[in-house]
């Protein structure tokens, strides 16, 4: 099954991306374009090698990671990839890119309730973090 997530979200991300024509590009798209890497790059820079999985089962030897932007979200990685396919659909303006950001989403809310009961299940301290701080949008979501 997490196999199949992974498959899903990566071919959904690449054709969101893939360009059905020249994109248009707004301060809105580019910002959400940067702020969509920012979150990334801020959650790869606290969260060590052994840690790091495209799977959402934990890694064996890794550890729960609190800091950093992870204080204020749980998955920044996840949440860096919706903005980025956000200004993607938002730069090709096509109902289909917008559906596929749909369908995108909906794989990521079921790869993150996999992902958070198998952290659960690891981490003890993970339900306490779970209550404190949001999934993707910090103090609301």
């Amino acid at each position: 099954m997490s196999r199949l997530l992974v498959a899903a979200q990566f071919l959904l991300i690449v054709l969101i991306a893939w360009p059905s024509h020249a994109p248009a590009l707004t301060m809105a798209g580019i910002a959400l374009f940067a702020l969509g890497l920012i979150a990334a790059a801020a959650a790869l820079l606290v969260m060590p090698a052994r840690t790091l999985s495209v799977l959402p089962e934990p890694r064996s030897g890794g550890e729960l990671v609190t800091r950093g932007i992870y204080r204020h979200v749980r998955h920044p990685m996840y949440l860096g990839v919706l903005l980025c396919s956000l200004a993607a659909c938002l730069a090709y303006g096509s109902m289909a890119k917008w559906g596929l950001l749909a369908l995108l989403a909906g794989v990521l809310a079921v790869k993150i309730r996999r992902e958070e009961r198998l952290l659960l299940a690891r981490f003890p301290a993970y339900a306490a973090y779970r209550q404190k701080t949001g999934a993707l949008i910090p103090y609301l979501l």
